[in-house]
């Protein structure tokens, strides 16, 4: 066992071990050296210059290095490499035997042994101390090593465990789907609840979230995994690390969707171990995105709208205009006054076209952008809405119609914007003029319900048909589409019409039969404001005959 039989030497080395009795004999050394053979840590002595005294069992069956066949300890440095627990390289003068030959006493010194042939690695937790003579001078010293590997695997398990177990909480509460699965038979390993509730929009009678884990897809599915198993394979055989399919379903009833990103877990030689699935929720965005195609959709309608109102009226001008040379060229003022009194009239009329064509979008693209306000004040709606009637009657006896005016009360105190009401009025009895037939009648109803007014429009018209009765209050909405309507108009009035009621806080509705008439009901709140003195000096507007030439003129009316 002895590597060196130099029996001074050893005492001296036992000597600072234990206390030997003085007559230090064979038979106490025999069972100190039993005792070192038999302990379960690597213990090394050796002298000044690192040359090996004692080695015990322990060391000489540890298959990692062979200090066996070395003289000096240092020798060890040329097979094994050091490394320190975070991989940084330790430098020869900080090896163990190095800082106890510098007079270093120390314990717990944790290091990397990697073999520099085979690559075994081995994990060594280092005590170290010198030996003295009676001089205080470095005769030698001792080491124990004990492996470690145990306790090192099992802080890593504990160190990745609470990596592990963060990760696992950030995914379940990420607000995206997420799922593991088995490869090939993709069976469920874990899922998140948002993965749960995304799996429940496409299947509504899905098991429990406790219940789905070791659940098959093609069990959760009923055999539709073969498209999973598609772009798995795509995904592979394109080199590509992932997948994704986008997927449109309902939950409480709204249109949600989601991106699928497969994404497959490869092992060393390139084999699918698992699937992660990961689900994206891209409703806002598919939302969002459907939005910008209803407005390119909606400026698409305003230019094709728009061009042919405008032109309409342009052309009626242009036409007028050359009839008007062509007149003045051939003829006196005087002679033809006749004629070019009716291409005047016909220019008067289509110039009210555009400025109502333009006041609509001006006063829509206000609405839109919040910048419509109201200018309330407390009136008896009643009059208003009797005053407007009364206005138009000349219009509807023009038309061959009878306008009738009705109401439950005399007076009904509201606060509204009057110029606003007006002109809502004003459209809804142009429509039902416009679509009305001959000698057809409508009828201009106030009703007092208490909390609110209801005004109705009820004409005996064309009516509507049923598939456009919930569009007609859109922006450029029109149910006859084609450029040769019989009543022409923008699509715009309607629309300006439902957004200042909504302003209002109140509701529009329509009501129609084919070939029988349509009635359009508005109900406003019966509420009232604290005048100021800026509301009392808000006055209806007075030039009505103005107003009414403008609302009325794409219907021929009269001067």
């Amino acid at each position: 066992m002895i590597a060196n039989s130099n029996d001074s030497v050893r005492r001296l080395l036992y000597g600072n071990i234990l206390d030997f009795k003085r007559n230090n004999n064979n038979i106490e050394m025999n069972i100190l050296e039993a005792v070192i053979d038999n302990m379960t840590e690597e213990l090394l002595i050796f002298d000044k210059d690192s040359k090996l005294i004692m080695l015990n069992k322990t060391v000489k069956d540890n298959p990692t290095y062979d200090l066996v066949n070395f003289n000096h300890y240092c020798d060890i440095y040329s097979q094994v490499t050091f490394y320190d627990l975070k991989g940084n390289l330790i430098p020869f003068d900080e090896i163990p035997v190095q800082r106890v030959l510098r007079g270093e006493k120390f314990s717990d010194y944790i290091l990397l042994l990697i073999v520099k042939d085979s690559g075994e690695k081995a994990y060594k937790e280092y005590s170290g101390t010198p030996i003295f003579d009676n001089y205080k001078n470095i005769i030698g010293g001792f080491i124990l090593a004990r492996n470690i590997e145990e306790k090192i695997t099992n802080k890593e398990n504990t160190y990745l465990k609470a990596q592990y177990d963060l990760l696992s909480k950030i995914i379940e509460n990420l607000d995206l789907g997420f799922a593991r699965y088995t490869y090939p038979d993709f069976k469920v390993i874990d899922i998140n609840h948002k993965g749960y509730e995304q799996l429940k929009g496409l299947i509504p009678d899905l098991s429990s979230l406790a219940e789905l884990k070791n659940m098959k897809l093609n069990d959760i599915f009923k055999g539709k995994v073969h498209v999973i198993e598609e772009l798995i394979s795509s995904s592979l055989k394109n080199n590509k690390t992932s997948h994704f399919r986008i997927s449109k379903f309902k939950i409480a009833g709204d249109d949600s969707y989601v991106k699928w990103v497969y994404q497959p877990l490869l092992d060393l030689n390139g084999n699918v171990m698992e699937v992660i699935i990961i689900g994206l929720d891209i409703t806002k965005e598919i939302k969002e995105k459907n939005k910008m195609k209803e407005v390119l959709k909606i400026q698409d309608e305003i230019y094709s709208n728009v061009s042919h109102e405008l032109k309409t009226p342009l052309n009626v001008i242009f036409s007028a205009n050359q009839m008007v040379d062509i007149y003045l060229n051939k003829c006196s003022a005087s002679e033809c006054k006749e004629k070019l009194g009716e291409y005047n009239y016909s220019i008067k009329q289509n110039c009210y076209r555009l400025i109502k064509l333009i006041n609509n979008i001006v006063d829509l693209s206000k609405s839109n952008s919040g910048l419509l306000k109201l200018e309330p004040m407390n009136v008896n709606i009643v009059d208003i809405v009797k005053t407007i009637v009364d206005s138009v009657l000349i219009y509807a006896k023009s038309k061959g119609l009878n306008i009738i005016f009705n109401s439950n009360v005399e007076e009904k105190i509201i606060a509204c914007d009057v110029n606003l009401i007006e002109r809502v009025m004003l459209n809804l009895i142009s429509n039902a003029v416009k679509f009305s037939k001959p000698n057809g009648k409508i009828i201009v109803s106030v009703i007092d319900k208490s909390d609110n007014v209801e005004i109705s429009v009820k004409d005996s018209g064309t009516g509507i048909k049923k598939k456009h009765i919930d569009f007609i209050f859109q922006r450029f909405y029109q149910a006859d589409k084609s450029l040769s309507r019989n009543a022409e108009g923008s699509g715009i009035g309607l629309s300006l019409v439902k957004s200042i009621i909504e302003l209002h806080d109140g509701d529009i509705k329509v009501e129609s039969v084919i070939n029988e008439g349509s009635t359009f009901i508005v109900e406003l709140p019966a509420k009232t404001i604290i005048e100021t003195k800026d509301t009392i000096n808000v006055k209806p507007i007075d030039n009505k005959v103005e107003m009414l030439k403008i609302e009325f003129s794409d219907i021929y009316a009269i001067e």
